[in-house]
C-alpha cells in the first residue's frame, strides 16, 4: 500500500458546529494523506476532537476532486516522518533482523496487534571461538547474550530453554552433564521478566565426535490491542527491551511484517512502521 501526501488549493477550513461553538478550523495538508484504506487524516493532533466531521468532510472534498493525492508516494525519509520509527536497543548490526509483525490494524482507534520477534544462529562454534562470537561482557556483546564464562570453556551437549530467572545460563557439558561446559548471560538486563525469556537451543554438529555446535539466541513477545500513541513513552511501550520508537503514531500502518535495518558503526538498527504500508 503506497501513501501519497495530499493535495489542494488551500489548507482544508470547517466551521466546528459541535457543542455550538461555531468557530473555523483549518487541517493543514501536511496532516492528511492518502492510503489504499482511503483518506486519512489521523496524523493532525485534532483529529480525535473533531473526527465525526473531518472523515465525511475530507471523503466529499475528495469525491469532488478538489482534494487528491500527490503523483509521488512518499518514501524514506518522507514516509518516515509521516510515522512511527522503530530503533534497537541493541547497539550496532546486532540489532538488524528484529522483525515487527503489525496485525489487525484499526485505523480509528490508533491500535494493532504486535509481535516483535528476534533470532540469532551462529554456526561452527567451538569453545574456543565462543567469546568471540557473542562477545565476553554486556559491553562488547554483538547480540542479545554474551559468554558470561568463568573459566576456560568445555564442548556442551544439546540444549533448549530460557535463560531463566537467574539471568546466567548454565550450559551442561556433552561428557558430563552435572558440570558446565560454558554459561551465558543477557546483554540488557533492565527488564529481568524480558530478560530471562530469551530462548538458547544449543546443537552439536552431527556424528560421533563433533567439534563445533550451532547456538541459536531468540526473544518473542506478543502483545494486543497495543496504542500506538502509547509506543514512543518507555513505561507504555511492551517492547522497551529491544525497541524505542519516535515520530508520529497518528497514520497507522498497513498489517504486515517490518524488519529493522541499517546498523552498523554509525548507529543502531532502525525501520519505519510504514514501510510497508
Amino acid at each position: 500500500m503506497a501513501i501519497y501526501p495530499a493535495a489542494a488549493t488551500a489548507p482544508i477550513a470547517f466551521l466546528n458546529s459541535a457543542n455550538n461553538q461555531y468557530n473555523q478550523v483549518e487541517i493543514p495538508l501536511s496532516a492528511i494523506y492518502f492510503t489504499s484504506r482511503g483518506i486519512d487524516a489521523t496524523t493532525w493532533p485534532d483529529y480525535s476532537t473533531y473526527q465525526s466531521q473531518v472523515t465525511p468532510l475530507l471523503t466529499m472534498l475528495s469525491s469532488q476532486g478538489y482534494l487528491i493525492a500527490s503523483p509521488t508516494a512518499l518514501s524514506g525519509s518522507a514516509l518516515a516522518a509521516a510515522g512511527l520509527t522503530a530503533t534497537a536497543t541493541l547497539s550496532g548490526a546486532a540489532g538488524n533482523g528484529i522483525a515487527i509483525q503489525i496485525a489487525s490494524p484499526s485505523v480509528s482507534g490508533g491500535m494493532a496487534n504486535l509481535t516483535v520477534m528476534l533470532s540469532e544462529s551462529y554456526t561452527g562454534v567451538t569453545p574456543a571461538t565462543l567469546s568471540t562470537v557473542l562477545g565476553n561482557s554486556a559491553a562488547t556483546a554483538l547480540g542479545l547474550v554474551y559468554d558470561a564464562t568463568t573459566g576456560t570453556p568445555e564442548f556442551p551437549a544439546s540444549f533448549s530453554g530460557p535463560i531463566g530467572s537467574g539471568l546466567s545460563l548454565n550450559i551442561p557439558e556433552a561428557t558430563d552433564s552435572t558440570k558446565t561446559a560454558f554459561t551465558l548471560a543477557p546483554t540488557l538486563s533492565s527488564d529481568a521478566t524480558d530478560a530471562q525469556s530469551i530462548q538458547i537451543d544449543v546443537t552439536p554438529a552431527s556424528g560421533s565426535s563433533p567439534t563445533t555446535f550451532s547456538l541459536t539466541v531468540s526473544w518473542t513477545k506478543a502483545v494486543t490491542g497495543v496504542n500506538l500513541a502509547g509506543l514512543t513513552t518507555t513505561a507504555t511501550n511492551p517492547f522497551s527491551y529491544v525497541l524505542t520508537f519516535s515520530g508520529p503514531s497518528g497514520l497507522v500502518p498497513a498489517a504486515s511484517t517490518v524488519t529493522l535495518s541499517g546498523g552498523g558503526a554509525s548507529g543502531p538498527a532502525s525501520a519505519s512502521l510504514l514501510a510497508n504500508s
